[in-house]
């Protein structure tokens, strides 16, 4: 029977408790300002005085309220058992401490369209770099080697104008198969 009356005074006990009144005196009582307060739970000061004020709504979900509550108290040193019991029997509706924050998406597994038809792009474009890397890079070194032959070629070409005398006349030598070579040749052919 004393156990029976010490859990029902217990309980009679922690529906009396006025929560937010209780930490407030308590952090006034330890000379603590809201915004030491608020930096060492790293929560808003809004938070904390939704703490204070016991609107516990204010809270995404009872469980960030209800772990709020519990870093508050140890933060203060009151015993947090006790605060969290008057909690739990200060709500109106019990809600399910397990909630989720965000929708949750469907993992996508190998078999989806979407990872299929990504797969097949992906390798259809590495077969085609492939086969165009090696063209590219030998039509690239064809190029190269056709602008060194012609760029010596041109280098060439200055150096027999250097040589050449001024009194002959430059004559290139497709011109010349075609016109006779001399005068005196075109004579005796003649005779």
């Amino acid at each position: 029977m004393t156990t029976e009356s010490q859990t029902n005074a217990s309980v009679s006990k922690t529906h009396t408790i006025n929560i937010g009144n209780r930490l407030k005196s308590k952090r006034l009582e330890l000379e603590f300002d809201e915004r030491y307060v608020a930096t060492a739970l790293k929560i808003p000061i809004d938070q904390v005085r939704a703490l204070e004020a016991n609107d516990f709504k204010y809270f995404r979900s009872v469980t960030f309220a209800r772990g709020f509550l519990k870093s508050y108290c140890r933060l203060l040193g009151i015993e947090h058992t006790e605060m969290l019991h008057a909690f739990d029997s200060s709500r109106d509706v019990a809600e399910s401490t397990i909630k989720p924050v965000d929708k949750v998406n469907k993992q996508t597994h190998l078999g989806d369209p979407i990872v299929v038809f990504i797969s097949v792009v992906i390798v259809a474009v590495l077969v085609f770099l492939v086969f165009w890397w090696p063209s590219q890079s030998a039509t690239v070194a064809l190029e190269e080697q056709q602008i060194e032959a012609s760029e010596s070629a041109s280098m060439v070409e200055p150096n027999m104008e250097a040589l050449q005398t001024p009194d002959e006349p430059t004559v290139s030598p497709e011109a010349s198969t075609d016109l006779p070579t001399s005068t005196s040749e075109n004579e005796a052919e003649a005779r």
